[in-house]
């Protein structure tokens, strides 16, 4: 049997690479083939669509595809809790509304989801270019049967979280080019953030959230999740405890963060 014929085939996208893994029914991923991407591109994420167009076609039998994105390409606010606004067309009217408060006019072209929440608690939004999510969809057909988007926060959360137990806790992604910064206090999130490398190490960068957001009291944990597998350098973060995720002992949640967009 190719070891293409599992159930899904799972694909870690970004404007410089494509990094595949394979999914039965476990949730171990072992990422087993990366494509460096090295001719200039016509859009901003032509030719990392192209080279997964190509692999696809190559492929014996239909897949289930999951596509995950890194921070680079994906969106994220807190959407605060409001009664009036938890289902329907409300709720994606609100989500809009806030993605349109943070991030302006540009958030007119993009899709959204959000986390599920509990009564009384904020939720995670997250948004992906319409352009993307359509050129994705598309792939569907005589080799792909169904096909998942999942922002890398999602992914790596959802991987992560039966071993996190505290109701208060950082979760970082750091995927070599940028960092992703979830913190969750009383179990409710009250900041997501993503950060280029280049805007400080990662303890400037929490110090400076942790003081911004006049917190106080004892702090709480980091739990970090590496996305490349070839990283072996941890960053550091002084005054504060850092508990590396890793990806061969992950076990997915039942109670994932929120659900992928789907077609």
């Amino acid at each position: 049997m190719s070891r293409w014929s599992r159930d899904r085939l799972v694909c870690r996208l970004s404007p410089e690479r494509l990094v595949f893994a394979l999914n039965s029914r476990g949730a171990t991923r072992e990422w087993f083939r990366a494509i460096d991407l090295t001719d200039p591109f016509e859009s901003v994420f032509g030719a990392a669509l192209a080279a997964l167009e190509v692999e696809l076609s190559q492929q014996p039998s239909r897949v289930a595809l999951t596509v995950i994105l890194p921070a680079s390409m994906v969106r994220y606010t807190v959407i605060p809790w409001h009664a009036d606004f938890m289902t329907g067309d409300a709720r994606a009217g609100f989500i809009r509304y806030c993605f349109t408060e943070s991030f302006g006019e540009s958030a007119a072209a993009w899709q959204f989801m959000a986390s599920d929440t509990r009564w009384g608690a904020p939720a995670i939004g997250a948004a992906i270019d319409e352009a993307l999510v359509g050129a994705l969809r598309s792939l569907r057909g005589a080799h792909v049967a169904s096909v998942s988007i999942q922002p890398m926060l999602m992914s790596e959360f959802n991987l992560a979280r039966k071993r996190i137990t505290p109701e208060s806790f950082w979760f970082v992604i750091d995927d070599a080019t940028h960092f992703t910064l979830l913190l969750t206090r009383n179990a409710a999130p009250i900041l997501v953030k993503v950060a280029r490398h280049t805007e400080g190490s990662l303890e400037s960068l929490i110090e400076r959230e942790w003081l911004v957001h006049g917190l106080e009291g004892e702090r709480c944990p980091i739990f970090l999740a590496q996305a490349e597998p070839s990283q072996a350098k941890i960053p550091t973060a002084a005054h504060w405890e850092i508990i590396r995720i890793a990806r061969t002992a992950a076990t997915a949640s039942r109670s994932p963060l929120f659900a992928a967009f789907s077609a």
